[in-house]
């Protein structure tokens, strides 16, 4: 079921395209991939079973034409306990494909929570 968003003057509805739980095992793990209509896509990971000596990389990639390659957007680490734990992956346009990964790279694997949405 959508849920309505004012901003400013427009009402976006959003819908869950990517939701679970994965537990790590020190690949690149993929917790949404999307490839559809324009949209803007964001989310949540869990960070909260991170503990001192984990490390966790997050990837976002676009593609920029339908049979384009994967592009890395943007990539952030994060080291031992989170002092906030709810990471936001803020909403970006996704044109004709877009994809978060995440990877534990050191550490006791955990497992994560995530949660992504888009407009409709």
């Amino acid at each position: 079921m959508p849920i309505g968003v004012v901003v400013g003057k427009v009402v976006r509805a959003y819908v869950p395209i990517a939701q679970g739980m994965i537990t790590a095992d020190g690949t690149e793990q993929t917790l949404v991939e999307y490839v559809g209509e324009i949209s803007q896509i964001g989310g949540y990971i869990d960070l909260s079973s991170m503990e001192e000596g984990d490390e966790v990389t997050v990837r976002v990639y676009t593609k920029i034409k339908p049979d384009g390659e994967w592009k890395l957007y943007d990539e952030g680490g994060f080291y031992g306990k989170q002092a906030y734990p709810a990471l936001h992956i803020l909403p970006r346009v996704a044109g004709y494909a877009y994809k978060v990964t995440l990877q534990q790279v050191s550490g006791a694997y955990k497992s994560f929570d995530y949660l992504f949405v888009k407009t409709v």
